[in-house]
């Protein structure tokens, strides 16, 4: 038959889909309000409303983690919560943006959002087919799940680290390490300082 019209499926009966995961306190003022502000809209509005405020209000930043500063702080933060990517997403705030992750921490955060609007939501992992192979096995998004009138489901991915258009956000490749073969002089071992 025809595919299942996600424009107008409504809310599937899910239950743990709909369970917040995040407290209110860990969440910033912003967050907050713009989630009780998203009205009564079908839900696939309200979900591309929510990866397009985490695309506009986060940034997308593969190398925030390697500030000791942040990595101390989130090390201190997480301990003992059973999901930290959202503390990691905030770890990152600037003047400019409330907090700066990659596919795990912004789409972790648009699952949350996604739950607090009332859209059934889980997260998905798997690969990237970009530049014409698979390899990139380690991405994360967001799934909505709604039902159609006709009770089929729809899975719709939400994903808040792509560009508008669709295209993956990846970590730039680094350009490879000119290695030397250590000249026999290095490879003695130091004369025991005894």
């Amino acid at each position: 038959g025809e595919p299942p019209d996600a424009a107008t499926a409504h809310i599937a009966d899910l239950g743990d889909a709909m369970r917040s995961f995040e407290p209110d306190d860990e969440l910033p003022d912003e967050v907050l309000d713009f989630v009780e502000d998203l009205g009564d809209a079908p839900p696939l509005e309200i979900a591309f409303a929510i990866r397009d405020f985490v695309r506009r209000r986060y940034r997308y930043d593969p190398t925030y983690l390697e500030d000791a500063a942040v990595g101390r702080w989130l090390a201190r933060v997480s301990r003992g919560r059973a999901h930290a990517h959202v503390a990691a997403l905030h770890a990152a705030a600037d003047r400019d943006h409330l907090g700066a992750g990659v596919c795990y921490e912004l789409n972790s955060l648009t699952c949350e959002l996604l739950r607090r609007a009332g859209v059934p939501a889980g997260i998905a992992t798997g690969w990237i087919f970009a530049d014409g192979s698979l390899s990139e096995p380690d991405h994360l998004w967001a799934m909505a799940f709604l039902e159609t009138d006709r009770g089929e489901p729809v899975w719709v991915p939400i994903d808040a680290s792509t560009t508008a258009e669709g295209r993956p956000l990846r970590v730039p490749r680094r350009p490879p390490v000119r290695a030397r073969a250590p000249s026999p002089a290095s490879t003695q071992h130091p004369s025991d300082p005894r």
